[in-house]
């Protein structure tokens, strides 16, 4: 009997396939963002900035890590499927809206690991812990990605 494969608790635009007019916005939200960076060195203590980089690299770190833990082996071990249950919280924020999750505990499980790795990556900077973080924001940013056709990889 298969087993189905499991969902994360977040969503994604996965339903919606990248069109050539997206892949031609690219390389200004990347121009963009180098600029930004930039300025941000340009006109900010460059210890701030770094800070706040290794900050925003180790969080998201965390849950690109977990995710990647969970689909390739927790969940496979643990048994955890679409229909397991999940477990979380939720809150309504005035301003900000609805906020929380809720997560397999194959999820709570491969998160402890992550966590761990992120928060040895912020203290020690290891170049083995980056690249380990980096492997796992390229995984997760090819599977978020769907173009819509050959095409739209190819057209100038």
């Amino acid at each position: 009997m298969a087993r189905a494969k499991p969902q994360l608790a977040y969503t994604t635009a996965r339903d919606q396939p990248m069109t050539a007019k997206d892949a031609a916005w690219f390389p200004i939200y990347g121009s963009f963002m180098l600029f930004s960076l930039y300025i941000a060195f340009k006109y900010f203590d460059k210890d701030a900035v770094n800070l706040l980089l290794a900050v925003y690299f180790s969080l998201i770190g965390v849950f690109t890590l977990a995710g990647l833990l969970d689909k390739g082996l927790m969940a496979s071990l643990m048994g955890t499927d679409a229909k397991s249950p999940r477990y979380g919280f939720e809150l309504k924020l005035p301003y900000l809206g609805d906020l929380g999750g809720k997560f397999t505990v194959s999820e709570y499980v491969s998160a402890l690991p992550a966590l761990a790795l992120a928060a040895t990556y912020f203290k020690t900077k290891h170049w083995l812990l980056n690249n380990l973080l980096g492997i796992a924001f390229s995984v997760n940013g090819i599977e978020a990605i769907s173009i819509g056709g050959y095409k739209v990889g190819l057209e100038r």
